[in-house]
């Protein structure tokens, strides 16, 4: 689950604690075209040289988006 919009949830994922922050760009309360997630270290930057792959799914399993990065 989500926090709102503009706050951040935390996630752990390989022992690495993650905030996840989601802007809804139109306002609207709903996941669509044109709204960003940000994923950042809670309060510490994420290790050098990984590779992160962040999946976003319906409340039904249904994989919607995954964006892949490096630090």
């Amino acid at each position: 689950m989500f926090a709102s919009s503009g706050s951040y949830t935390t996630t752990v994922a390989s022992n690495t604690t993650f905030r996840v922050t989601w802007m809804d760009e139109d306002g609207q309360g709903l996941v669509n075209v044109g709204d960003t997630f940000r994923v950042t270290g809670d309060g510490k930057p994420l290790p050098s040289g990984e590779q992160f792959t962040l999946y976003l799914y319906m409340t039904n399993m249904t994989l919607v988006a995954a964006a892949n990065w490096w630090t």
